[in-house]
């Protein structure tokens, strides 16, 4: 029986291969769409190319917000650094995967002059 740190470091591996598979589909998804549109269609035709292959990758980036999952103080360093850089708070929560109220607690919990 493996034990718990083995198994930890498999799912940590069995992940980082699954994003590395969902982002060679996503490239593909990207690079059909841009050939797609590239091909001459006509205005209306290159919309719904462009709008289907923003579907799928919105499909492909929460697929990778779920493999990827930070702990807490993982999450919490990237809120951090991301406000520090002037990121606004909702697009803090919409990169990162929570609530914007998330983002205000962890910014919070970073800064006790917050407080």
């Amino acid at each position: 029986m493996p034990s718990r740190v083995e198994q930890s470091a498999e799912r940590k591996r069995l992940a980082r291969r699954q994003s590395v598979t969902v982002l060679r589909l996503a490239a593909s998804i990207a690079a059909y769409a841009a050939g797609q549109i590239g091909n001459g269609l006509g205005p209306a035709e290159a919309r719904r190319a462009a709008l289907d292959a923003a579907d799928e990758l919105e499909t492909a980036a929460v697929r990778l917000r779920r493999l990827t999952r930070l702990d807490r103080a993982q999450r919490r360093e990237l809120v951090a650094a991301l406000a520090a850089e002037g990121w606004s708070q909702q697009r803090i929560a919409e990169l990162v995967g929570v609530d914007k109220r998330t983002v205000w607690n962890d910014l919070r919990a970073a800064d006790p002059a917050r407080r």
